[in-house]
Parts: C-alpha cells; structure tokens; sequence
C-alpha cells in the first residue's frame, strides 16, 4: 500500500476543461501560499507552504498518473505514455490531459457545469523545514524538495493527509527546540503535551 501524504487546493480558475484541445487543465499546487489550517493528529493543527522548486526533482518522472479523484480506475492519462504532462509556472504544479476520447466523459461534464473546481496530489517529500508561526501560533511546514508524486488531478472532495509522515518530521522538530528558552509558554505547553501524546 501506498504511503504518502495528499494535498487539496481549490478555486474557481484552478481546474478547467479546453474543448479546443480536448483537455483538462489544473493545478494541483499552489507555491508560496499558506495552505489552510491542516490537522493532524500527531501534530495537531499547522500552516504549509510549497516552494517554487519543490517539483522540479520530479516532473521527468514518467510514471506520474492524472486520476479523477485519486481512483486507479479512472485514469485521466500517464506521463510516460504522452497523454498527460506536467510542469511548474509562476502560480504552481500544473497538469494538462487530453481527454480520453471513449470515456470519462462524466468527469469532463461535471468540470464544465464547475461541479468539480479542485485539484489534489498525491505525495512522499524528501526536504521540508518546520518553523514556528510568525503571523499564527500555528507550526509551519515549508516543502522544499518532493520526493515521489504519485498522482494528482480533479477531485471532488478535499483530500486530507496521512499523517504518518507529517507527524515524524514534527517530533523531529519539536525535539530540536524543546530547550529554546525563546519558546512561548503556549509552545512549551504543546512541547509537553506532545510528548505525552496528548494532543490539542
């Protein structure tokens, strides 16, 4: 089974269907915007942001998949094969997809009635940062540098992550400040809890 963590951004420009090209395009990321408040249970909630160069490891990778939400049965088209491509703008992570011809036409419809507007990947990271809030009280996670993206594409439904590998990166971090003396008595609280597996 798969491990990894998936992501979810939306709005009303993010994901679009080209009926001049038959294609899908979107975005599944976002750089240099904070995320919404995500949440874990080891870590409880935080704040994410994704570097500009954080895919630039990965975007030769030619088994990357475009699935409509994240169902290996509804393959929208494959890196490898020619019929999907992704890349990096200023804005984000992009996908583009020609539609297959003799289906997925439900997806295609409920795109252009803006049923579906989001888009969500699917990830493992091999560099990230954690750093206290400097507008919240709120954890900070910076994505540096992906590892894998297994898939990304429109979806219907937020996707919410497994947390496994936020939450070992976190304890990482924790653990590296625990004797900060700058730290505010609302973080040490958390640094306690944290270790007592009590979570707030």
């Amino acid at each position: 089974m798969r491990t990894g963590e998936l992501r979810y951004v939306e709005g009303a420009d993010l994901v679009e269907y080209k009926p001049e090209g038959r294609s899908i395009f979107g975005y599944g990321a976002v750089f240099d915007k904070p995320s919404q408040v995500l949440y874990s249970r080891e870590v409880g909630d935080f704040i994410e942001t994704i570097d500009k160069r954080a895919f630039d490891s990965v975007l030769q990778d030619p088994y990357i998949m475009v699935l409509a939400n994240h169902d290996k049965n509804m393959v929208l088209g494959r890196t490898g094969a020619g019929t999907a491509k992704v890349g990096v703008d200023e804005r984000g992570f992009w996908y583009d997809v020609t539609d297959p011809p003799a289906s997925r036409a439900d997806i295609v419809e409920s795109i252009q009635r803006r049923d579906v507007f989001g888009s969500s990947f699917g990830f493992e990271i091999e560099e990230e940062d954690w750093s206290r809030g400097s507008k919240t009280a709120l954890p900070e996670r910076r994505l540096y540098k992906f590892r894998k993206v297994f898939d990304l594409g429109p979806v219907s439904y937020p996707a919410y992550m497994d947390t496994s590998a936020a939450a070992r990166s976190y304890r990482s971090y924790m653990d590296s400040v625990r004797e900060n003396d700058g730290l505010s008595n609302l973080y040490k609280y958390k640094i306690k809890l944290f270790e007592n597996s009590i979570i707030i």
